[in-house]
């Protein structure tokens, strides 16, 4: 069977201002879209971002960001991961757009493959490990509650 999920955002205000997000030990910028509908990756830019949440390795990332909602199309080559990191404040999904790894969500050990989603809600931590030996891509949209 074929599962197809779609996601929409829209901004707040019709010209998106670039924004910079501080993690640990890094910066990086996040450039949004000109049309609030649809988010255009050729426009925004790739970031490597060493360690991110503590993790290993680095995330290959594209970020579009509009304040409450951040959208993150990613990858994680062979045995990088996203640091353990819990959500206050907001909530997180994750679909697994190619490839397999882990997720450990509050301490329980998940396999994840292509196709599948994740949800970690208000409160809970998780994180994303890639133990195989090729990539694995991720769309994430974090939303603020």
């Amino acid at each position: 069977s074929v599962s197809l999920l779609t996601f929409a955002t829209a901004c707040c205000h019709s010209d998106c201002p670039q924004n910079t997000i501080t993690d640990t030990n890094t910066t990086f910028s996040i450039i949004a879209s000109q049309q609030p509908s649809m988010i255009n990756w050729d426009t925004i830019a790739v970031q490597h971002i060493k360690n991110f949440k503590g993790g290993e390795k680095e995330l290959i990332a594209q970020i579009y960001d509009d304040g409450p909602t951040r959208i993150l199309y990613g990858t994680l080559p062979s045995g990088a991961s996203v640091g353990t990191h819990t959500h206050t404040g907001s909530c997180e999904v994750v679909m697994v757009t190619n490839g397999k790894g882990l997720i450990i969500y509050d301490g329980d050990t998940i396999n994840v493959q292509a196709g599948q989603v994740h949800y970690c809600g208000e409160g809970h931590s998780h994180s994303i490990i890639n133990n195989s030996d090729t990539d694995i891509s991720v769309m994430n949209v974090i939303t603020t509650l």
